[in-house]
């Protein structure tokens, strides 16, 4: 298990089934490392690259047996996501329970952590909605106040109008989008 500043969780070998030529499929060992947001997996521990990246939040089931793989790895287990079922054997007992004890752990955080980046993605949004409103709200009262003062100028009042006509358009289309 590697220090917690490093974010990583656990590490380790672990065999992944992989597929090669269509429907045929191997194990091959793999270095995993798992953290809060991810399962990435290395084609060695000193590879700075991953072959493969698993968002932990997406795991929807988790299984483990005999009835996993085509029966040649003991200690395997599985991870149904959205873009499919994710294949992996331990090599002892102990390694795949540790495996599956810290990922049932990590998955309802993970999934927490998801839905507080994306309810802050919104508030941000939101944040620069309102702001822009803000900002052409005052930039039409800045322009009516001026179009009042140089109203002698037969030409700007009209051109003020149709602008600040514009603005409030853009207010309701903006206003319109928020609520979509």
């Amino acid at each position: 298990m590697a220090a917690p500043d490093s974010g990583r969780i656990q590490e380790g070998w672990l065999y992944r089934e992989e597929k090669v030529q269509g429907s045929m499929s191997t194990w091959k060992k793999r270095w995993n490392i798992l953290t809060l947001q991810k399962l990435q997996c290395f084609k060695h521990n000193n590879a700075t690259e991953p072959i493969s990246s698993l968002s932990v939040a997406s795991i929807e089931e988790m299984a483990y047996g005999s009835n996993i793989g085509d029966g040649s790895r003991t200690y395997a287990f599985s991870l149904t996501t959205p873009r499919g079922i994710v294949k992996l054997a331990a090599e002892t007992s102990e390694s795949r329970e540790q495996w599956v004890t810290t990922l049932r752990a990590l998955v309802p955080k993970a999934k927490v952590e998801l839905a507080k980046e994306m309810l802050m993605r919104k508030a941000k949004r939101k944040a620069n909605l309102e702001l822009a409103q803000q900002q052409i709200k005052e930039a039409i009262e800045s322009i009516l106040r001026d179009s009042k003062r140089v109203a002698v100028r037969g030409g700007f009042k009209t051109y003020a109008d149709a602008l600040a006509d514009c603005f409030q358009g853009q207010i309701g289309r903006a206003s319109c989008r928020e609520r979509v």
